[in-house]
Order: structure tokens, then C-alpha cells, then sequence
């Protein structure tokens, strides 16, 4: 097993270039086996020894740890920009269609007020027109009734001034014109 061990951590070192790292290998045991007879202990302490002084001292290691680290944080922080973009970028087109659909909406609104104003403006007229003729026929029924004529032949009893009489009524503009259209000063 340790020679396994040492097979593998010499031909790593050897691959990556490292010579330095083998010598101070064998150097180590050298030195241990002049402290201990036992194969397992010099051995086993020189490889740890030498991997804890690679793993310190290898600028390569070093940079390397310190480039994914930074590099980790660079790309979050660009990815992080990124979504912020285009949530931006989102929320512009969310705002402009909900902009020209509120738009859109009053301009309906708008054009349907309008329709509506000239649909009563149009029922207005007719109720006037209406209610216009319906006076008319009312004036003339009253006449007929009260036995009123244009023929001054037949002999009218004297009335009384009305003018001066209080009804309590007061007549419309549009009702007086009716009423002096149809009565002219006859009276």
C-alpha cells in the first residue's frame, strides 16, 4: 500500500514538473530512517511532509484557488447585472403594453361617451318635437272645446283681462312662443 502511495505521488510530481518535491522526498526519508527503523513511519511522515509543503508553497495552487474564487464571484455578479437587465428590460415591456392598453381602453371609454351624448342629444330633440305637437294639439282641442275660432262673425262674450289674473302657472319661453303663434294678440 505505501508503495503504491509513493508510486503515485512521485509520478504526480514528476508529470506536473516538480522535481524539487521528489529530491525533498527522498531526502526526508533519508532523514527519518536515521530516527526510526520502521519503514511505515519514515515513510508514511515524508509523504504527508512533502504533500503539506506542496500544497503551501505551489504558487500554481495558490493562483489557482484564488482565480476560481474570484472568478466564481465575477460570474455571479455579471449573471446577477444580466438578470437585472432584462428584469428591466421586462418590466419596460410590461409597462408600455399595459400603458397602450390603457390607452386603447379610453379611447373606447371616450368614443362611447361621445355615442352616448349624441344618442340623448338625438332623444331630446325627438321628446321636444314631440312633446311640440303634442302642445299644438292640445292648443288646438282647447280652442275647439271653449268654442274659440279664427271667425270673428259669431259674437264673443267680453272676457276677463287675463293678464291681470294670477294662476300660479309660469309659462316656459318655448311655451309663450307656442302660445303666441297660435293666439295672436286676438285676445
Amino acid at each position: 500500500m505505501i508503495e503504491l502511495v509513493i508510486l503515485i505521488q512521485s509520478l504526480y510530481f514528476i508529470h506536473q514538473e516538480k522535481y524539487s518535491y521528489v529530491y525533498l522526498f527522498i531526502a526526508l526519508s533519508y532523514i527519518f530512517m536515521f530516527f526510526s527503523e520502521n519503514i511505515l513511519v519514515y515513510l508514511w511522515i515524508s509523504v504527508f511532509i512533502v504533500f503539506i509543503v506542496y500544497l503551501l508553497f505551489d504558487s500554481r495552487i495558490n493562483e489557482s484557488f484564488k482565480r476560481r474564487r474570484r472568478r466564481r464571484g465575477r460570474k455571479s455578479i455579471k449573471k446577477l447585472k444580466k438578470k437585472a437587465q432584462q428584469a428591466k428590460k421586462q418590466t419596460k415591456k410590461q409597462v408600455n403594453v399595459a400603458k397602450k392598453q390603457t390607452v386603447k381602453q379610453v379611447n373606447v371609454a371616450k368614443k362611447q361617451a361621445k355615442k352616448q351624448v349624441n344618442v340623448a342629444k338625438k332623444q331630446a330633440k325627438k321628446q321636444v318635437k314631440v312633446a311640440k305637437k303634442q302642445a299644438k294639439k292640445q292648443i288646438k282641442n282647447l280652442k275647439n272645446k271653449t268654442g274659440l275660432s279664427t271667425d270673428r262673425t259669431k259674437e264673443q262674450e267680453p272676457e276677463e283681462d287675463l293678464n291681470n289674473m294670477e294662476t300660479g302657472y309660469n309659462y316656459s319661453k318655448e311655451e309663450e312662443v307656442l302660445i303666441n303663434k297660435e293666439f295672436p294678440n286676438e285676445l
